[in-house]
């Protein structure tokens, strides 16, 4: 009998063991409820969760905050069981950082603002482009001052008027490529950039084109090419 519950006691004490071992991970909705938690700003619409990793007793968090429908950098939390649930206990950065990042997220919406107005400045150089194509012959230019005949426009010519670079006041809105298209120049900041691709011996003509927009810090991700001019 007493060997019994001996065993009986042994089995209680495996299966406990085994509950502890078995702890149930944050669930996806507390994930984010945390981490919003942890940054303690409205700016956030959502966190996208890309990745957990459970090291021991605690879980690696890899999400990504989004601000504006701009997804920002991936950054890593560590989460610990606490007895009135799962918590942030170890965040990406520390606390004069997240303060820093906090402010420079704020400024996420105006730019975006300031981006529309580069977008809507990219489309106004597209039209200017088609019609320009029209014009002469269906080919591209290698500037905004080239023309076939006498009687036709430049580009710079059909473009409107009112056209602003919404990050340098004053500043032009476009301009012409410095380099090839991967590469960004403090130069292009807030304006319309026209990368001609082969052009002629003569510097009149080009085979294609790229357009591309920049904010303060690099070029936006929509780009139109002559590929997709119509």
């Amino acid at each position: 009998m007493k060997r019994c519950w001996m065993l009986i006691v042994m089995i209680i004490a495996v299966t406990l063991s085994s509950c502890r071992d078995k702890q149930i991970s944050p669930t996806e909705e507390v994930m984010k409820s945390e981490i919003l938690a942890w940054w303690g700003a409205r700016i956030f619409e959502d966190v996208v969760i890309e990745d957990t990793v459970r090291v021991k007793k605690t879980y690696e968090v890899y999400a990504r905050m989004v601000v504006c429908f701009d997804t920002l950098e991936q950054m890593k939390y560590a989460f610990k069981k606490y007895r009135r649930g799962w918590r942030v206990w170890n965040g990406p950065v520390d606390e004069k950082t997240k303060s820093k990042m906090i402010q420079e997220m704020l400024e996420i919406p105006l730019n975006t603002a300031k981006n529309n107005i580069i977008m809507a400045n990219m489309r106004e150089l597209q039209r200017a482009l088609m019609q320009f194509v029209i014009e002469n012959d269906g080919r591209f230019p290698a500037n905004f001052d080239v023309k076939q005949y006498p009687m036709s426009l430049s580009v710079r010519e059909l473009l409107g008027e009112h056209m602003k670079n919404p990050y340098i006041p004053g500043a032009p809105a476009v301009t012409m490529a410095l380099g090839d298209t991967s590469e960004w120049f403090p130069e292009y900041e807030g304006k319309v950039i026209y990368f001609p691709l082969d052009v002629d011996f003569e510097e009149v003509f080009a085979s294609g084109f790229i357009v591309k927009g920049s904010s303060n810090t690099r070029f936006l991700k929509h780009a139109v090419n002559s590929d997709n001019l119509y």
